[in-house]
């Protein structure tokens, strides 16, 4: 058992580079084989990239008002991922709804540029997170800013080794054919942890939805792909941290979430 959960797990490092815009080495990761090897840490990924969120909610609150610190804040979230999922978004969209079978939508999604479905799906997703993080009560933004972009990428590797990989050969299928197993167990893990010590048992509850809306989008996707890509990878990303978001702002608007720990006033 325990040489089983060890099989495939590297440094963290290669999947915070992969994830985002951070950088220890001067040249970035490109080998499908790093990333595939920390997918356990894509968790670690999304802390870093909450951590850098609330910090600066915490200075931008004291000069701002609400909605233009919320606006910076969408900002500095496609900034650090360096609009990787965004883009994955774009072409799934695209695709998705723009092809008539399988293998139109799968060139859809490769041809590089944007058509009028990407565009609306870029649109749609930045003013919902705009909207969201306006509605956040102050008393819940700290365990809400760490908890989206934790639970999405910690869903997203779970959702690699569940679901197939529709290309021959690609950037990601390396990542789908090592999900499963070690990875995907420290993931969920390291997912729960997070959930469970800011929201309590109602953390876990955001959890559970939040992969089942996953695992329902990523189904709709192989009805119309034969599987998953790269791209869709990436939108699944951006759409599970929008559904993290809603349920926190929807549970707190209701009284039904209080923050474990610090709620950041």
């Amino acid at each position: 058992m325990l040489r089983s959960l060890r099989r495939g797990i590297g440094s963290p490092l290669p999947a915070i580079e992969f994830l985002t815009t951070m950088r220890w080495h001067a040249v970035p990761v490109r080998m499908s084989g790093e990333v595939a090897s920390s997918l356990w840490a894509f968790p670690l990924a999304g802390l870093l990239i909450g951590l850098a969120l609330f910090g600066l909610e915490r200075g931008g609150r004291e000069i701002a008002p609400e909605a233009a610190v919320a606006a910076v804040l969408v900002l500095a979230w496609v900034l650090l991922t360096g609009g990787l999922h965004l883009d994955g978004l774009s072409d799934t969209c695209d695709g998705l709804f723009g092809g008539r079978n399988r293998e139109q939508r799968l060139a859809i999604m490769h041809d590089k540029s944007t058509g009028s479905w990407g565009t609306i799906g870029l649109v749609v997703v930045l003013l919902l997170k705009f909207a969201l993080l306006v509605s956040l009560l102050e008393g819940g933004r700290f365990a809400a800013l760490l908890l989206a972009p934790i639970v999405a990428r910690g869903v997203i590797v779970g959702l690699m080794g569940a679901w197939p990989y529709a290309r021959p050969e690609g950037f990601g299928r390396a990542l789908h054919a090592s999900a499963w197993g070690a990875p995907a167990v420290i993931a969920a893990a390291l997912t729960l942890l997070a959930a469970g010590l800011l929201w309590s048992g109602e953390g876990l509850l955001i959890v559970v939805f939040v992969g089942a809306v996953g695992g329902g989008l990523a189904w709709y996707a192989r009805s119309r792909l034969g599987g998953l890509t790269g791209d869709v990878d990436g939108a699944l990303i951006e759409l599970l941290e929008v559904a993290t978001l809603l349920a926190i702002v929807v549970g707190l608007e209701q009284d039904w979430l209080d923050p474990l720990l610090w709620n950041g006033s």
